[in-house]
């Protein structure tokens, strides 16, 4: 809920307060109060993106300290802030110096010093602030937002089912709901608002803005639609409950209310919510639990032989690179569908089996994502798909020791990481047999000796055999790397080129950096 500054100065914090900088700004609202506690400027999280701020201070910890000050106010309306309410002042403050006057007016930002004689202490204007926030106005005549939507709600007579009850309620009362599973998948969408979507505000949540926590209520301001997210269990399932309050009208007490009433009014109607199939087939396939995702492939509506690629990213997903994402596949007739676990989500690929380009889309992907890819491409139905993710959940651990320069991990990379796994599990003749291919850089002078050992391994596990790419690895010049490798080959006895590949050679060289490993 908003309020304008003009309403908060009638509060009794207020009373006595004087407005230094931003008289013509009273009428500006407000949707958040803090508290400034940093010590210096640099000490605020430019980053935290919000709007309407009203910051509480006395610049205990640069109270002598007046540059300073204005920095900190400066970085300050970055993070939102449009108000600033100095107190303590001739106590801590000492007076109100006119370089702060001069800074907030040139910036828009509005200044209340309070007054000095009435000592009003942070949390007294917190708590009067946050009241009006929270509850609304005690004077105010605001809609009978319960008594309607309960009045809908429970009107058994005249509406056939739950949905059509909570979509006249929504109208009438100017909201929208969008129920959605733990990985902010819709599952139940009522919208009142043609002009706004609500879809920007799920993309806000995906990005992480709303945290994956069992918390009372979020609110996110999308675009100016005051959008509330509350955290619900249904018939033991968790779920997220999206309320869009369409003209800001009214206090987060009662949305939060609201949503009770509505969750309440599911069990009185004995709604179920649709099931998130394509989580739970994914999850399924993740876990190796076959039977299940063959159970539940048809509600999901998936084509068992359609499965091209499983696929796990560890990093947050950006919005951003999703779309560039689905975008590029959905030019290229591949589906995408995936589910998020805090920073991980994991998913499938849906193409023809005819369609190559599966592999080149987790390329794209690489191009913007900045997490760690691992995929296994060319699948044969549900058996395929969980054996794919077991080499993934098997290997994807160890991966950046093999691979430290890698971020994308095919089904080849993985398979060489699992064989090593099996070899050091398995142990003697069986691992003695590689490790032994690499003995002959023991023999060499102990630095030469590593170091033509690290060269090798960074041709042939980081660089795809490129001299080039070896040489800026390891920031030297192609020549070295040149000159290195010959001697390679003489020790070893063999020709490692761009276009030979000696077998065992990489298996010894990946074993080697599981056995070296910190």
């Amino acid at each position: 809920m908003k309020i304008t500054i003009k309403e908060c100065l009638k509060l009794h914090a207020f009373e006595g307060a004087e407005i230094l900088a931003g008289k013509k700004r009273l009428n500006s609202i407000i949707k958040k109060v803090t508290v400034l506690e940093e010590v210096t400027a640099e000490d605020i999280d430019a980053t935290y993106e919000e709007k309407n701020v009203m910051i509480v201070t006395a610049f205990f910890g640069t109270r002598n300290d007046v540059e300073e000050q204005c920095k900190m106010i400066e970085r300050s309306v970055l993070c939102g802030m449009s108000v600033l309410v100095l107190h303590r002042i001739g106590d801590i403050l000492g007076k109100v110096d006119e370089r702060l006057v001069d800074i907030c007016e040139k910036l828009g930002v509005v200044l209340i010093a309070l007054n000095a004689e009435r000592r009003i202490q942070t949390y007294e204007i917190l708590e009067e602030v946050s009241h009006i926030l929270y509850y609304g106005s005690v004077n105010e005549a605001k809609p009978s937002l319960l008594t309607d939507v309960a009045f809908h709600m429970i009107n058994f007579e005249k509406y056939p089912d739950f949905v059509s009850a909570l979509k006249a309620a929504a109208e009438l009362n100017e909201f929208q709901v969008v129920l959605m599973s733990s990985d902010f998948n819709p599952v139940l969408a009522v919208e009142t608002k043609s002009d706004t979507t609500v879809e920007a505000a799920i993309m806000f949540a995906r990005k992480g803005y709303v945290e994956k926590k069992k918390l009372l209520c979020t609110m996110i301001e999308v675009d100016g639609l005051a959008t509330y997210w509350i955290y619900t269990n249904i018939e033991g399932s968790d779920y997220y409950m999206l309320i869009a309050d369409n003209k800001d009208m009214y206090s987060k007490d009662e949305i939060i209310k609201l949503g009770n009433i509505i969750t309440m009014a599911m069990g009185m109607w004995k709604y179920t919510p649709k099931k998130d199939d394509e989580a739970e087939f994914i999850r399924a396939l993740r876990r190796g639990n076959i039977n299940k995702a063959f159970a539940i492939k048809d509600d999901a509506k998936i084509d068992e032989s359609s499965v091209a690629s499983v696929f796990l990213c560890v990093g947050l997903l950006e919005q951003d690179t999703r779309d560039k994402w689905n975008e590029y596949c959905e030019k290229k007739g591949i589906k995408a569908l995936k589910t998020r676990d805090n920073d991980e989500t994991t998913g499938i690929l849906l193409g023809h089996k005819k369609n190559n380009n599966a592999v080149k889309t987790f390329d794209v992907l690489d191009e913007t994502y900045h997490g760690k890819i691992f995929h296994v491409t060319g699948i044969n139905g549900i058996e395929g798909a969980a054996d794919g993710f077991r080499l993934i959940e098997e290997t994807h651990g160890l991966a950046k020791v093999v691979f430290p320069h890698k971020s994308n991990f095919s089904k080849y990379d993985l398979s060489l990481i699992r064989n090593c796994i099996h070899i050091r599990n398995e142990g003697g003749f069986l691992k003695r047999n590689y490790t032994k291919l690499l003995d002959v850089f023991d023999e060499e002078n102990s630095a030469k000796g590593r170091e033509l050992l690290r060269t090798l391994e960074t041709f042939i596990l980081d660089a795809g055999m490129n001299s080039g790419k070896t040489a800026e690895i390891l920031d030297v010049h192609t020549n070295t790397v040149q000159y290195r490798m010959k001697r390679i080959n003489e020790l070893l006895g063999v020709e490692i080129t761009a276009y030979r590949v000696v077998p065992g050679i990489s298996t010894a060289l990946a074993l080697h950096r599981l056995e070296t490993m910190n």
